[in-house]
């Protein structure tokens, strides 16, 4: 049974959890084939992020959707949202606009901080990295994978001189790795909790095959 209050509140997100993901799977954003995730590792299912921006006014519910999730005391520390390119930087340019609704409007208004990824390096340009300096920092993304994109883009926003103090994504696959997991809260908008074995490239059985790996 249900109840009143934050039980309430705890299903209905949840139930936006599913219904978002149904219709990402309709509109094709996850994929089966060869996949080279980039980071060395190889697998057979893949969130295509590219797929979830072709229709930005439903991408732009989603996003008010997934910071409803985050605890409004939380949502009120955040002075920066940074985002990777590509994805992950369109969500965390349009991420102030949510969080300045929970402000007052003498308070200064939140800021966005673009990160670069670079051989699976991330590092800022100083106009962003003199942005994160001294602040609290929420890093985004559209879709975490192993967390390595999360792990270097930590380690960027630290050396700028920012306080990490959350993550965020609209797709979680659950496949984080021990080595890229980070000491802050994660807030996904749905999980698409798949087995997927990854594994190094010169194990992966399709390479040994000669399966061609996709593009998107």
């Amino acid at each position: 049974m249900i109840t009143a209050g934050v039980g309430v509140e705890k299903a209905r997100r949840g139930l936006n959890g599913h219904i978002v993901l149904a219709k990402y799977l309709e509109h094709g954003v996850v994929v089966e084939g060869h996949v080279d995730f980039g980071n060395g590792l190889h697998g057979n299912v893949f969130i295509n992020p590219h797929a979830l921006f072709r229709d930005w006014s439903e991408i732009w519910q989603d996003i008010q959707t997934m910071w409803e999730k985050l605890p409004t005391t939380l949502a009120r520390d955040i002075q920066v949202v940074a985002g990777p390119l590509t994805g992950g930087a369109f969500i965390a340019l349009w991420s102030p606009i949510v969080l300045d609704q929970l402000h007052a409007p003498a308070d200064p208004r939140i800021q966005f901080a673009m990160i670069e990824m670079e051989n699976g390096n991330a590092k800022m340009k100083p106009t962003y990295a003199d942005v994160v300096k001294g602040k609290k920092v929420a890093l985004v993304d559209d879709v975490r994978n192993t967390g390595r994109t999360f792990h270097t883009c930590a380690q960027a926003i630290t050396k700028a001189g920012g306080e990490l103090v959350v993550t965020l994504c609209l797709i979680d696959r659950k496949q984080v790795r021990p080595e890229f997991s980070l000491d802050v809260s994660h807030v996904s908008l749905t999980v698409y909790d798949v087995e997927d074995r990854l594994v190094p490239q010169d194990k992966c059985v399709d390479c040994q095959f000669g399966v061609p790996i996709m593009k998107f």
